[in-house]
């Protein structure tokens, strides 16, 4: 039985992984064992409803590698103070 990705537009069924020897594939994007990524999904309609579909600021990439690469909670931004921050 082959691995299943939960998509937004539905399951990826079949999903071949690849291997390496003496060893197995760990993906760099999504945690190991995991089959959803939410937060891209949200990443991405934050980036659509802001109007940022072409030219995003460094300010949403920054903001957004913050977001997805860091597992624990965020300490807050250093110029808007908060507790992390705002995708949308």
């Amino acid at each position: 039985m082959h691995p299943c990705l939960l998509a937004f537009a539905g399951p990826v069924e079949d999903l071949k992984v690849p291997c390496i020897r003496k060893g197995k594939f760990h993906p760099q994007i999504l945690p190991y064992r995991r089959r959803a990524f939410p937060e891209l999904l949200e990443a991405i309609l934050a980036l659509y409803t802001a109007g940022l579909t072409l030219e995003p600021s460094p300010d949403f990439w920054e903001d957004l590698q913050r977001v997805l690469l860091t597992p624990e909670p965020l300490p807050p931004h250093p110029t808007r103070g908060g507790g992390g921050p705002s995708l949308a």
